[in-house]
Parts: C-alpha cells; structure tokens; sequence
C-alpha cells in the first residue's frame, strides 16, 4: 500500500503507463508489502517496474556508472517477498524533472460554453402522450445539435438542455450570435414544418407549440476529469454556466425566447453589446455573487427573420453558375466563406478589412479585400448564416460592372 500512495503523491495513477525515462523522476526507495498484490491496477503497476527493472539492469556497466546517465535503476536483493526499488539520477536532472511534475496534472484550458434548453419540457410532458412527446423533443434535439457543431462539441445531454463548449481564448462575437440563433430560426421552422405535417390531434402535437428555447453563453476555464468510466468538464465557470439557467430574463422580456452572454463571454468576443442591441442584465448567484449580462430577444430576432425581404440570386437569374462539394461541415465551410481571418486562406487577398456599422457581420457590412494595392470592395446585401449569403462587387478597374 505504501508504493500505490507514494506514485499517488506524485501524480501517478496506477494503471497509466510507466516509464522511467520521461514519465517521472522518483528520488525515494519504495517498499512494497510482503502480501502479493491482488487488483488488477496493482499487478500491472507491478509487471511495469519489473519491466523497467530487467531492462535497466541489463544495462552495461560503463553507462550505469556514468554520472551523466538520464536515470539508474538500483536493485537490491529480495529480503523475504519484499523488494526495494531506488531511483537514482543526477540533482540538475531530479530538479528540472520534478518541476514537470505539474504537467500529469489536468491543465485548465479556455473556452466558451453554451447551454441550449428547452423551455415548458416539463409542463408538456405533464399533459401529454409520452410515446409522441419524446419523438417531438428528439427531433428538435437533434436539429440543435446538427447546428451548433462545429465549432461547438457537445459535452452532453441534461434532460431538456444540451451542454455544449468549443475550447478557445477568444470567440467571434458574429459567429457564436450568428450559431445561436441559427439554431433558433431552425427550432421554430422544425416546429412549424411538424405541425403542418402532421394530422395528429394527440396533445402533444397540439401543444408543442408551447416549447420554446433559452441559450446560456459563457466563456471561462474548465478541466476535463473521468467519472465513472466517462469525460466529464468541471470547475468554477461550468458551474456559473449552468447556475446561469435560473434567471430572471424571461420575466423582463415578457415570456420570450432570450440568448443570455455574461460579461466574460462579451469580453471574450470583443463587442460593444449596447451597439448590437443587448440590454443589460444583473444576475445574483450564491457564492459566486453578482454576475452582468447581456440579454438578445430571440423572439423578436425571429420576427425580424421572417419580415426581411429575402435578396437572393436564383439559378434562373444568374449569368453563370459555379457549383462544387465541400467535404467539411457546413458551418466550417460558412466560416471560411464569411470571417476575414479565413478568406485568405482559399482565396487570392493579402488581406480582408471589414467594416460594420454595429460591429456585428451582417446586412451592410463592407470588405476591402486587398489585392496588393488594389482592392475589391464588397457589400452584404443578404445574409442567412449557414444558408446563404448574397453579396455586391466592385471590381478595380473603370466602369466594371458591380
């Protein structure tokens, strides 16, 4: 028990693979217990020092008495059924390696959460057809899921929520407001294309018109960590994220869908949140204290979606038509097609300038993309993120046509 709480100690897990060399540098003798092991963690912890043992001492003597040797392995002989194993290597190395020691540790990593619930999950499975219920609530969970992902992993399922997260330091405020209410616009239109559908007059086709959405965005640090036999990410922001679900958003917007980003979150995406429209929002938490943020009214962005005039070129009117497959997901594909970072990349620009009145890439956003010293100016004049986009060029060269 004493070497199974010492490589503990040091941020060893039993059952991970053990190498001297480059895993870890153990200064202290360990003895073993005079019982053999009997787990099956302990007989393969002790099969890998038996392994390391042999091969060490069938090292030459030259190398094991050569002080500038990485690692020694020093056997002693078996007093009983007890054996002890001492690891011996220079002070420079043991200081430097020890110092490694924090890196088998979980390190926290960067990134933005998004909560996506359900809301009136419980109050319609109350009162309806529980076989038709879960048909209607997995088929929206789904169209959730097919929009989010990329950039967003799902973490997991919660009930009537999924948990989802895409590691990074800094978050596109345009992609993460454009992904949430895609997601959104195709929960509605799902909702509406099942209802009109469908013929069924059980209650749970009647009343899935009372389900509505609620996206919680955060961005904050998280560790990943196995429990019983799955990943799952914990700390301080992955608990204020979820804690963030309880909030008085819905009674200030009247009821309505809403899109909730803490302060981190807005900072994290570089936005002016009272230009593109955001209201202020306080929100108290125990422990954690008062937390800001900025509320989007989904409801009304909907309503906004369906009155816009739709401006786009259809294959009857076009001048010519180019078509190709993409093999990536059509949010990474919108991404390299939209983001000034990523046109580059695909398209012959030194660089992409873009310019938005309110900060946000949409409808009247401009970009100059440099050709040398030339550019070619272009103007959104429709935008329908993960559908379509339509767009006015001006060409650098007299009279071209835009």
């Amino acid at each position: 028990m004493r070497l199974q709480e010492a490589f503990c100690h040091q941020g060893l897990t039993l059952g991970e693979p053990f190498c001297f060399r480059a895993r870890k540098a153990l200064a202290t003798s360990y003895r073993t217990k005079d019982s053999p092991p009997k787990s099956l963690r302990h007989v393969r912890l002790f099969r890998s020092l038996s392994k390391a043992n042999r091969a060490y001492r069938r090292q030459s003597i030259s190398e094991a008495n050569d002080p500038s040797a990485t690692l020694k392995l020093i056997h002693f002989p078996p007093a009983g059924r007890s054996k002890v194993l001492g690891l011996v290597l220079p002070k420079a190395l043991s200081q430097e390696l020890r110092g490694r020691d924090s890196l088998m540790l979980p390190q926290p990593e960067s990134a933005c959460f998004v909560i996506a619930d359900i809301s009136g999950y419980t109050g319609f499975l109350a009162g309806v057809e529980l076989e038709h219920a879960q048909d209607i609530i997995a088929d929206v969970m789904d169209t959730m899921v097919r929009r989010l992902r990329p950039p967003f992993r799902l973490a997991k399922f919660e009930g009537d929520a999924a948990f989802f997260y895409a590691v990074a330091d800094k978050v596109d405020g345009s992609v993460l407001q454009d992904a949430v209410e895609a997601v959104y616009f195709a929960f509605r239109k799902r909702l509406r294309n099942i209802s009109q559908a469908t013929s069924c007059t059980c209650n749970a086709c009647s009343r899935m018109r009372d389900l509505d959405l609620k996206f919680v965005c955060h961005h904050g640090e998280f560790i990943k960590q196995k429990m019983s036999g799955r990943g799952e990410l914990a700390g301080r922001d992955v608990i204020l994220v979820h804690r963030l679900l309880k909030n008085g958003a819905n009674e200030r917007l009247g009821g309505h869908a809403y899109a909730l980003y803490s302060d981190p979150c807005i900072r994290a995406m570089g936005m002016d949140p009272a230009a593109q429209g955001l209201i202020e929002h306080r929100e108290s938490i125990d422990i954690i204290g008062e937390v800001t943020c900025w509320v989007r009214d989904l409801e009304a962005a909907w309503q906004q979606e369906k009155d816009r005039q739709m401006n786009q070129v259809t294959r009857e009117a076009a001048a010519a038509v180019i078509e190709f497959d993409i093999a990536a997901p059509r949010p990474a594909v919108w991404e390299h097609f939209t983001q000034p970072g990523l046109r580059p990349k695909w398209r012959a620009a030194h660089e992409v300038r873009e310019t938005s009145q309110s900060g946000r890439r949409g409808v009247g956003t401009v970009n100059h993309c440099m050709h040398g010293p030339h550019a070619i100016i272009e103007e959104v004049l429709d935008w329908r993120p993960f559908d379509y986009l339509t767009i006015s060029t001006l060409l650098p060269m007299p009279d071209a046509p835009s």
